[in-house]
């Protein structure tokens, strides 16, 4: 049972991590938006005049959720020992494999009502986790880019600078992978997953709440 409490606070730890990234990933990605060509009518040349105006604050404020959202998702992908990584959670679980069972899982949830859940829990297999891994393995390129960004560009400056290519979409897209491996493992190891919705519409009016004030 304590295996099993322990990987689950793992796994709400980095839930918790993950929705920070998130977070910064949508204001991000709503100024993006907020001058994208395909919005109706001047209201992208209008937002684009206002951001034009107020450049530093918005530029700025790009700036530093592009960063914090890759920096973010590059503590996913450590390889320190004493860091949280989707490495360390696997592996974890890997090593501690037959504590994740039915009575664990009973004994876990013992105060919420669980019992058609427990008829159907199947226990998390390493089978599971070894594919996990292997897709992690296919995109060892991005994430050592990732990683090489975090710890060059970001965490400090390198007195011989390094260009890095690493484009958004790429991040975009890793994200993406490590919510949905993440909810693979919380799914099977406690039937619960955390949903991220890639159309929050709430910080898009936010962005653009800020816009038209400053009109």
């Amino acid at each position: 049972m304590e295996k099993f409490e322990q990987a689950m606070k793992m796994i709400k730890e980095l839930q918790i991590n993950l929705s920070t990234a998130y977070e910064h990933f949508l204001v991000r990605d709503a100024l993006k938006k907020s001058i994208a060509p395909n919005i109706k009518g001047d209201e992208a040349e209008n937002n684009l005049d206002i951001i034009n105006k107020f450049i530093r604050f918005f530029w700025t404020t790009f700036e530093a959720h592009r960063k914090t959202f890759a920096l973010e998702l590059s503590k996913f992908f450590d390889n320190d020992k004493n860091s949280l990584s989707l490495y360390k959670l696997i592996n974890f679980i890997h090593s501690n494999i037959k504590q994740f069972n039915k009575n664990n899982f009973i004994l876990y949830n013992k105060d919420r009502n669980i019992y058609d859940l427990a008829d159907a829990y199947k226990p998390i297999t390493n089978k599971v986790l070894s594919n996990i891994k292997a897709e992690i393995e296919a995109e060892e390129n991005l994430i050592k880019k990732l990683r090489d960004y975090r710890s060059k560009n970001l965490a400090h400056n390198d007195i011989k600078t390094q260009e890095i290519s690493l484009f958004i979409w790429e991040i975009d897209e890793l994200f993406k992978k490590t919510q949905k491996r993440l909810n693979t493992i919380s799914n099977r190891i406690n039937h619960e997953e955390r949903r991220w919705l890639w159309t929050d519409t709430n910080t898009e009016n936010c962005i653009y709440s800020v816009i038209d004030k400053l009109k």
